[in-house]
């Protein structure tokens, strides 16, 4: 073999071994990233954050509204839907969330109708109280213009937070307590039985 013909020979072998090592490097980028590109925790990302906001939330697409006791003018029917007791509950709820270490991902350039959810102990959320369960309420069916008329105090011990692309960005849609314990107290309307005084 010539002299010429060895380095025509040994150029073509670094070339293809150049080219190998992009292939692999581009197919570890491949398991590294997600293929709607980064992904960022969904409670850090600042359309999610602004949609949390509840004056924001409905604005935005969500219905979190739904989920919230004494609610004014929920975009759907509270009918037989668990409900945080008040505003501060979910307020606080979400606060928990935002600190929570392992938050499921919200992937940059993911489609319009894209979601993810994400379920969660009360525990898990190092909420302001030590209990691992939060005292949440179950509207039953008795709703009027969207708003629980009749519902009953429950203990639950799984929060749930459901995550979507709305016009091309990720918001809250929803987050609510998991249906738990269910108890006789009244949370909504009166007990059956209880009349008013004249």
């Amino acid at each position: 073999m010539s002299e010429s013909t060895t380095m025509r020979y040994g150029i073509g072998v670094r070339r293809i071994q150049r080219w190998i090592q992009l292939v692999c490097v581009a197919a570890l980028c491949c398991l590294f990233f997600s293929a709607d590109g980064f992904a960022a925790p969904c409670g850090t990302v600042t359309s999610v954050q602004n949609s949390a906001i509840l004056a924001n939330n409905t604005a935005d697409g969500g219905h979190v509204l739904k989920h919230i006791t004494g609610a004014v003018n929920p975009p759907t029917s509270q009918r037989n839907a668990t409900m945080f007791a008040d505003t501060g509950q979910y307020s606080n709820v979400w606060n928990g969330y935002t600190q929570y270490g392992v938050q499921v991902d919200c992937a940059d350039g993911s489609a319009n109708g894209a979601k993810v959810s994400q379920q969660i102990a009360v525990s898990d959320l190092n909420l302001s109280t030590d209990d691992d369960t939060l005292q949440a309420c179950q509207c039953g069916t008795n709703v009027v213009n969207n708003t629980c008329r009749k519902g009953y105090f429950n203990f639950s011990s799984t929060i749930t937070f459901v995550f979507k692309v709305v016009n091309s960005k990720w918001i809250l849609l929803t987050a609510y307590p998991l249906y738990g314990v269910p108890t006789t107290d009244v949370c909504v309307g009166q007990a059956p039985g209880a009349s008013k005084k004249l």
